[in-house]
């Protein structure tokens, strides 16, 4: 059977390529301000599940446009096919071939999606291709291409043309649209074009059925990071007991590297759902800033403030970063505040401190400190009592939203986080449920997870079904705020 087809045709420099770019999900396609940058006609696939559902053409746009349409007029009642008709003329191929490049499509059957601008004024050459269609007997589609930014003067002169030469016409923002938005167009296609309505529809249950499959990808390749930096542990051997102060740095470092690292294969993880290349994809300033900086933490977390009186009210407790430690009594370093690690962050020099702690003789319920370290294997994690698990979890979700909001097509431009997102993070979302048992639920999950990090910990089978049923829980959870998110359902 073949597959629905539509040519996106219309003046140089009216958003085509754009419009095919965020369609298809592939935004490797060339996008230039300056017109006649596209010379050839190309397919793209709109691809589901790995395969090929719908086929939308490029084109190079008419060029010709008073040529073409004195030839179809006078021809068009002599041929079954006048776009393939006119294509067969040598002289044609030879003086029109961006002109032929825009009917090719139509000769072979495709659907028209007439792409115009609303910020510039109808020109006779837009009545022109209108004319070419429907004497080609194209099915059409008029797309008000609604830019950002742009004032659409022209849209009343537009839509009176559209309403007059197309079998229907929409408004679409190929830069901004997000997945309803490319749903909605989809369903505009199946209407305009009975031959492919039920292929279209079929298309269009897939497609928002593969959209659900991979914000189940996210939202469990969240929980299982998350998962992981909690119970991260480095361990290292102190060679004398003169190196304390090296050892915190090395171990501090390492652990933030480490959370570093794992937030980055998220986001790689995170493009490649969605279909961003790497070379091009921002995320907003706010998410790009290193996750160890003052400023991340104010807007996830704590105010610079609240850091700074944390470190000092608690020395270096509820706001501590990092838990170096092999038991539990402390070795007088927790108080050291500063930034000892060039290039860790502002928020190191904010008020956070290295906890380290003296290795252990244990008799029974006694804890013996050890009085010399040398030669002693020292563990750094995340500090228990830390914020960092919620502004992780916070910027892996806010960073999902964006990618799978921004449009393909789009280029140059950095999305920006709004102050109702700011104050609807995530975990923001969880502590002002209805639910109120929502934030106690990823509480006991991270504390969990802290107590099975320590390999000596026997974890009861109770206790692993806790927590594979709480790893659920956040999972399906952050699956449901995605969903509202981009798709509007819960």
């Amino acid at each position: 059977m073949k597959i629905p087809a539509f040519v996106v045709a219309g003046q140089p420099n009216d958003g085509k390529t754009t419009v095919v770019s965020t369609l298809t999900e592939d935004d490797q396609m060339k996008i230039s301000p300056i017109p006649g940058s596209t010379r050839m006609c190309r397919g793209y696939s709109m691809r589901v599940d790995g395969l090929d559902k719908v086929i939308i053409y490029d084109t190079p746009g008419f060029q010709n446009t008073g040529a073409v349409l004195e030839w179809t007029r006078e021809h068009s009642r002599e041929f079954v096919n006048p776009a393939q008709a006119f294509i067969d003329q040598p002289e044609h191929r030879e003086e029109f071939p961006d002109d032929c490049e825009v009917l090719r499509p139509i000769a072979e059957g495709a659907a028209v999606i007439m792409v115009v601008n609303p910020a510039l004024p109808v020109m006779q050459d837009n009545r022109y291709q209108a004319e070419i269609f429907r004497l080609c007997g194209a099915t059409r589609v008029g797309l008000l291409n609604m830019r950002a930014g742009a004032q659409p003067q022209y849209l009343d002169d537009w839509t009176d043309l559209l309403k007059k030469e197309m079998n229907t016409w929409q408004k679409f923002d190929a830069c901004e649209a997000v997945f309803t938005d490319r749903v909605e167009l989809l369903k505009v296609f199946a209407t305009a074009t009975p031959e492919w309505k039920e292929q279209m529809d079929e298309v269009i249950v897939l497609l928002e059925a593969s959209w659900r499959e991979r914000l189940a990808q996210v939202a469990e390749g969240a929980t299982r990071r998350l998962r992981s930096i909690v119970r991260y542990r480095t361990t290292e051997t102190v060679s004398s007991d003169g190196e304390s102060e090296l050892l915190k740095q090395r171990l501090e470092k390492r652990v933030c590297d480490e959370v570093r690292k794992i937030e980055e294969d998220f986001r790689s993880e995170i493009c490649r759902i969605f279909r961003h290349s790497q070379n091009h994809w921002q995320g907003g300033a706010e998410l790009d800033v290193d996750i160890f900086s003052a400023d991340v933490w104010e807007l996830f977390g704590m105010s610079k403030n609240g850091l700074i009186i944390a470190s000092a009210l608690t020395g270096a407790g509820a706001g501590a970063l990092i838990d170096v430690a092999t038991g539990g009594t402390s070795l007088g370093l927790a108080a050291l505040i500063g930034g000892a690690i060039g290039g860790v962050s502002a928020f190191m020099a904010a008020g956070s401190a290295v906890q380290m702690e003296l290795p252990e003789l244990r008799l029974g319920p006694l804890r013996i400190p050890r009085k010399k370290i040398g030669g002693q294997s020292v563990k750094a994690g995340i500090q228990r009592r830390s914020k960092l698990p919620g502004i992780l979890l916070d910027r892996m979700v806010a960073y999902a939203e964006d990618a799978a909001s921004w449009a393909h097509g789009r280029r140059g431009t950095e999305p920006t986080l709004s102050a109702e997102r700011r104050n609807r993070s995530f975990c923001n979302e969880l502590e002002q449920s209805p639910h109120q048992s929502e934030a106690g639920k990823l509480q006991a999950l991270v504390e969990l997870w802290y107590r099975t990090r320590e390999s000596s910990v026997f974890i009861a089978g109770d206790q692993q079904q806790a927590i594979q049923e709480s790893e659920r829980w956040l999972t399906d959870r952050i699956e449901r705020r995605l969903r509202e998110r981009t798709m509007g359902k819960g």
